[in-house]
């Protein structure tokens, strides 16, 4: 009964993923490709638009197949299509590329803007590092974003004072803003800050489909996963270079264009910027010390001051596949359920941003280094008397669990598509996680010779000797361990999201943190815990004590002793003062002058 429990479940991953290897069917309804040569040759607009529509079936329905088979066939596809299409021989690259150091530019992937079509350098052992994945994560971030839009609901205080804003006229300016403000909430509910390798500069280590996908990053990677989802939904988002009064640089805040005003968010803080009420402009920052001292707690002083946004300078976030003229030609013809944001024009964008008061714009480089990050990290190869596992260990692991055919790995792809729910035979995001909990506990109940026969159901071939299949049932042992934590984790998150906080904080507490102490997201997990009991004191059936409660044990959250050296510390002490204030210390009184006969008695 048990192995037919598994092996059911197991099946179900399979048919959520097709079948292997095998190339994906149109859906009905969808006109085939030409195939023949001549045809090809004479292809018409329509044959043009079926060969369109393929790649994009597979993109919107990424879930469904096998990931290898998914990146090679829209790869493929596009390509052909673009072959057949022409690119414009008049069309130039962007003039603003020239803003960017030289050695960036002549990094390969900024060769051949204008005659490239999509790329795959074909890196060892995966399937990573082609163009696909920058295509892949606008995919991601376009359905969680709208999912994120149509669904999340701001907090009534900030709500209310979007209403207030005199600059903000239209209906679709106030969309605007409130669409930023829930966008950048989501990013710092669900990707934790972790320092990346000491030998990458902030944001250089990981393209945001990555980060995305594991769920953490430096504070830069986290900007940009703020910057990719407000481009997906139609905004105007860039990061700013602030200089700090020691003369560090930092690019952790990102800048949102609306009305004419530029709205600031904190990545590396996890909070907007403010001067004690809303979401604070730039002007605004520039003009006295409100924003600063907002921003400072009793331990911790904000390092920006109105000198630092006075002279900020823009950052356009454009990687090297959006400034491809494919990019833009693809762009130009979605006009279904995806209309993604694949191309960035830097120059365009730059007159919308000095318009807004901007004075320095310039092309980030970062963007573009961080395409080269996957094959720096590919190199660092295992030393003699290691203890630690390697960077491409380390990117290898990750893929393990995300890129191959698991319950989490599915789980995750329908999170990242907004699909939560069970469709009519297609099982959504929570089903999946939930499948990945209960793999852990299927697969211990089983003997050892049920578990080889499971593993060679899935057509694994197991060596005869029953010492070296112990060896690999060990291993699936320990991975699907792993799975069930992360998908608690991500279960978690779901919860917090959907404001279900009693589930929230069973899932983080119990099932998260108790059951898996050293899990990699222990601190994200204490955050979400923080806001789910600040979710909690809201709950009018709460009394009033109860409330209060709730309120206190956020905060112990936020102050947690195993996140001193957290990254985002600076951010959750100044987000406990806000819930609870510090006493401020008495003030001792001033000792009165003696009088002249009091000195006599002395």
């Amino acid at each position: 009964m048990r192995f037919s429990f598994l092996l059911t479940l197991l099946t179900l991953c399979s048919l959520a993923v097709g079948c292997g290897g095998s190339k994906p069917k149109s859906k009905p309804g969808a006109k085939p490709a030409a195939v023949s040569t001549a045809a090809a040759r004479q292809a018409s607009s329509d044959a043009q638009a079926d060969m369109l529509q393929q790649a994009l079936i597979l993109l919107e329905d990424l879930d469904q197949f096998n990931a290898e088979v998914v990146q090679r066939e829209v790869l493929q596809t596009l390509n052909r299509w673009l072959h057949n299409r022409k690119l414009n021989p008049d069309w130039q690259p962007d003039p603003l590329i020239e803003t960017l150091p030289e050695e960036v530019r002549q990094m390969s992937r900024m060769e051949n803007l204008a005659t490239s079509y999509f790329r795959d350098p074909k890196y060892p052992g995966t399937l990573r590092g082609s163009d696909f994945d920058y295509i892949e994560g606008c995919v991601w971030a376009y359905s969680l974003s709208t999912y994120i839009r149509e669904h999340a609901e701001l907090p009534p205080e900030l709500a209310k004072w979007i209403t207030t804003q005199e600059n903000l006229t239209t209906n679709g300016e106030r969309e605007d803003l409130r669409t930023a403000c829930i966008l950048f909430d989501w990013t710092v509910r669900n990707i934790q800050l972790r320092d990346e390798a000491s030998q990458f500069a902030p944001g250089t280590a990981r393209e945001p489909w990555e980060v995305l996908q594991i769920g953490y990053g430096d504070a830069v990677e986290r900007a940009r996963i703020f910057i990719l989802m407000a481009r997906q939904q139609g905004l105007s988002p860039f990061a700013l270079e602030l200089k700090s009064d020691d003369g560090k640089k930092s690019t952790d805040v990102v800048g949102v264009a609306i009305a004419g005003e530029i709205y600031l968010f904190d990545a590396g803080y996890g909070l907007p910027l403010t001067t004690g009420e809303g979401v604070a402009t730039l002007a605004e920052a520039s003009q006295g010390e409100g924003v600063t001292k907002a921003m400072s707690s009793t331990k911790y002083a904000y390092p920006y001051d109105a000198k630092s946004f006075e002279n900020a300078t823009a950052l356009i976030d454009a990687c090297s596949t959006s400034l491809l003229q494919s990019s833009t030609l693809l762009e130009s013809q979605l006009t279904g359920k995806l209309r993604l944001r694949l191309a960035v024009e830097p120059t365009k964008q730059a007159e919308t941003l000095k318009a807004a008061g901007i004075k320095y714009v310039r092309l980030w480089e970062v963007p573009i280094l961080a395409e080269d990050g996957l094959r720096l990290r590919l190199r660092d190869q295992p030393t003699a008397g290691a203890t630690q596992p390697t960077l491409a260990q380390q990117f290898y692991m990750e893929r393990q669990l995300y890129d191959q055919t698991s319950p989490l790995a599915i789980g995750r792809l329908l999170h990242l598509m907004g699909r939560f729910d069970n469709e009519i035979q297609r099982p959504g995001a929570r089903k999946m996680y939930l499948f990945a909990r209960s793999f852990d506990l299927q697969m211990q109940k089983l003997n050892f010779r049920e578990q080889v026969k499971l593993m060679e159901a899935q057509g694994m071939r197991l060596p005869r000797n029953p010492e070296q299949q112990q060896y690999y049932v060990n291993a699936m042992l320990e991975n699907a361990k792993t799975l069930k934590m992360v998908a608690s984790y991500q279960l978690g998150q779901i919860a917090l999201d959907s404001e279900q906080y009693p589930s929230a904080i069973d899932y983080f507490e119990i099932r998260t943190l108790k059951e898996f102490p050293a899990i990699m997201y222990a601190s994200q997990a204490r955050y979400g815990l923080a806001r789910a009991n600040v979710g909690q004191s809201t709950n009018k059936k709460l009394s009033l004590e109860e409330q209060q409660q709730a309120i206190e044990t956020a905060v112990e959250w936020l102050t947690y002793v195993d996140d001193i050296a957290s990254p985002q510390r600076r951010g959750n002490t100044l987000l406990a003062e806000r819930l609870i204030p510090p006493q401020e210390k008495e003030e001792e009184p001033e000792a009165e002058e003696p009088t002249e006969e009091e000195e006599k008695s002395e």
